[in-house]
């Protein structure tokens, strides 16, 4: 029997729905009750309860719950546990977490609904954030005692004598007194009686009003079963807070189970059945019959559902709010689709306005929203264009001059969006440096959200003004080395070389940065490529390319003395000739092949991958090939690595831009090496260059004619 079981204004009397008898007092407590005064628990109780939290209730109503036939691992695996004896006690408790969007509530609504058919729950409560009766502590244990009241005769009894002997208890007596009086004293007197444990499901415990009142509801829950030893099965959903993850944590020594929503369950398959049926059902929908009969099945595409299921991300979240929108009375579906599918950040849609209004509340959780847009910028704007992560909160910190810890607590309520993973990054961590706290986001459709100025609102983040914030906080550390220096690490430097490229090449507007950029000269740039010549060899040509970029910007817009760009020119030309260094006339002609390799193709011409494979993953070859093997190859093998960041190899991203990258570096090496004033001994004519190259494949084909036998010579 479930709590009220959707029962519209039912009368009580002695727990059973019947007419009331004698005297009767009404109260409006979510819903009409007519309960008869003489009732010490339902009179007393009643005031003190939310009887919207309960998951058959009216205020719910029609309440999230599983498609059929997905979500069948999780849903099979809290069954399962449902169903178990629990611990040595007979109890046991599971925490259910995942970010906001997981399908959480619609998981427990659906446990709930089986649960009742099978006579096991006993009591369900479902927070609500800022609701005035589902968001506060103070009604909780009182709906969850009123609950038990209703649903277990004999517990009736037993709660009756213990309101009747101290009313006080249901206003104002604290959290622990309460479940000691209400709950744990009327289970354990008649747990000899308990078949199998009952069951207790509470959704959205983050949803409650503090975090100390959460901690305190989860510690009190956990002691009923663990410190109780009552036979009890409790199951907790809500998003992983640091602070409830810390109750579970501590919990887990006891034998509580944990289960999260990301990873194993997120099933990409389930949200797929989702969308297919659920555009099925708008295909067929009489009011949409108009438009829609003479669209054929299956409708939409497969690309188009790929990418909605992409956008998705493994959260059912974003699928049902398409649904939602496409599926609006009185709007083509064709068009609404259409909209949601080639919406842009300019567009204006109201497609997502309850994804928008979540995405909005969980971020106005932070201390300091400006600084949390930043830092959104870095987390989002790297992933949005090159489909990678940003750097770790550690390297944010330094770069905008943050304390440790600053950028967590700043990020600290939005684990619901986000997951903070301690890792390697593998393009900005040496080996030598250990994992750091990377930030993952949880949802594709969450950077949509930022990136849309209309949707986002005061949480718009504007990437053209990250992309010049960002290129004025990498200028700062280059224009200050000497002094910032010691506190830079190899990681880093790494992600101010990188990001300086990235972000001021993709400001449309540069001149507000011109009044920066003018004050860099020789005595600028020295001490850091000084610096450079220890480095690894992806930072020193980010380095060189990072003075290009200003060289060029400037020259471009007039705005800089005439010797600026010949000193800017100097120092890549003393950059270049650090790095390279040639020791002997083979690392000379080693180098120059390179060169030659490299001016065979036009600067904006992206180099073929065949080429670009057969170069750099056959270097000993191409040593044979100039016959230069008489010389050590250690240093060859420093240039080749060196000749790789130039060409980008080692750099992961879309096609489009690691082409637009590597060409930067390209064209920078290639303009060094065909200028005899600026490469020096370096330098070597193009004809005498073609007529090595003859040489060496001439000697080349004799080698092989000689291999084959006299018939080839």
């Amino acid at each position: 029997m479930s709590f009220f079981a959707n029962a519209h204004k039912p009368r009580i009397d002695g727990g059973s729905f019947t007419n009331v008898q004698g005297d009767t007092n009404n109260y409006q407590a979510g819903r009409d009750i007519t309960v008869q005064v003489g009732d010490p628990v339902l009179h007393t109780l009643l005031p003190m309860t939310a009887t919207g939290a309960a998951y058959d209730s009216e205020e719910r109503y029609p309440p999230p719950k599983c498609h059929p036939n997905t979500r069948q691992a999780i849903l099979t695996q809290i069954k399962a546990w449902r169903e178990s004896e629990g611990t040595a006690a007979g109890g046991s408790v599971m925490w259910l977490h995942g970010p906001a969007g997981a399908g959480k509530s619609a998981i427990a609504q659906t446990i709930c609904e089986s649960s009742a058919g099978q006579g096991t729950l006993v009591a369900s409560f479902f927070f609500s954030r800022g609701h005035p009766r589902r968001s506060t502590i103070e009604l909780f244990f009182t709906t969850i005692a009123f609950q038990l009241a209703m649903l277990v005769p004999n517990l009736r009894d037993q709660i009756a004598q213990v309101v009747s002997n101290n009313p006080l208890l249901v206003h104002g007596a604290s959290t622990a007194i309460q479940v000691e009086n209400l709950i744990a004293g009327p289970l354990r007197s008649m747990a000899f009686t308990l078949r199998r444990p009952f069951l207790i499901v509470v959704d959205g415990v983050d949803e409650c009003a503090g975090n100390d009142n959460q901690t305190r509801l989860l510690t009190n829950l956990i002691d009923l079963v663990y410190k109780h030893q009552l036979s009890l099965h409790i199951l907790v959903v809500s998003r992983p807070e640091p602070h409830i993850k810390g109750v579970f944590s501590r919990a887990s020594t006891q034998g509580c189970q944990i289960v999260s929503l990301c990873g194993d369950h997120q099933a990409d398959a389930d949200i797929r059945a989702f969308l297919e049926d659920g555009f099925e059902a708008i295909h067929d929908a009489e009011r949409h019959s108009y438009i829609m009969k003479h669209v054929p099945k299956p409708w939409p595409a497969d690309h188009v559902l790929d990418n909605l299921l992409w956008k998705s991300a493994g959260y059912f979240i974003y699928a049902s709010t398409v649904l939602r929108f496409v599926d609006a009375e009185y709007f083509s579906p064709l068009d609404r689709l259409n909209e949601v599918a080639n919406s842009s950040p300019t567009s204006p849609t109201t497609a997502f306005a309850e994804l928008d209004k979540l995405y909005s509340h969980i971020l106005s959780s932070s201390p300091n929203i400006s600084l949390m847009k930043s830092i959104l910028g870095c987390i989002l704007v790297p992933l949005n264009t090159l489909r990678r992560a940003g750097p770790s909160l550690a390297m944010i910190e330094t770069v905008f001059g943050l304390s440790q810890g600053m950028a967590m607590l700043t990020l600290r309520g939005l684990h619901s969006i986000f997951s903070f993973e301690i890792m390697d990054h593998p393009h900005f961590l040496t080996k030598e440096e250990p994992g750091q706290l990377f930030v993952r986001s949880l949802h594709a459709s969450f950077a949509d959200f930022v990136f849309d100025c209309e949707r986002a609102g005061i949480f718009f983040v504007d990437e053209q003004a990250h992309h010049a914030d960002m290129a004025r906080r990498c200028w700062t550390h280059f224009a200050n080395w000497l002094e910032l220096e010691p506190h830079i690490t190899a990681s880093v430097r790494r992600y101010l070389l990188q990001s300086f490229h990235f972000h001021f090449t993709r400001i449309r507007d540069k001149r507000p940065l011109l009044d920066s950029l003018t004050t860099a000269d020789s005595a600028t740039w020295t001490p850091i490529v000084r610096a450079s010549i220890e480095w690894p060899t992806d930072d020193k040509v980010d380095l060189i390319v990072a003075i290009d970029d200003v060289a060029a910007v400037l020259k471009a817009h007039g705005a800089t003395r005439p010797d600026q760009i010949m000193e800017l020119n100097a120092l890549v030309d003393f950059a270049y000739r650090s790095h390279l260094s040639p020791q002997s006339e083979g690392d000379r002609k080693f180098i120059q092949m390179i060169y030659n390799m490299f001016a065979q193709f036009s600067p904006n011409t992206t180099l073929p991958d065949r080429l670009g494979a057969m170069r750099w993953d056959a270097m000993s070859e191409l040593v044979d090939f100039l016959q230069l093997s008489q010389h050590a190859e250690s240093y060859w093998e420093d240039i080749e690595a060196y000749m790789n960041a130039f060409s980008g190899r080692r750099r992961i991203g879309p096609p489009l831009h690691v082409a637009r990258d590597r060409n930067c570096r390209r064209r920078s090496f290639v303009d060094f090496m065909s200028d005899a004033r600026r490469c020096g001994d370096l330098y070597i004519e193009a004809g005498i260059s073609h007529a090595r190259l003859a040489i060496c494949c001439m000697n080349v084909l004799r080698t092989w004619s000689v291999s084959r036998g006299p018939a080839y010579t």
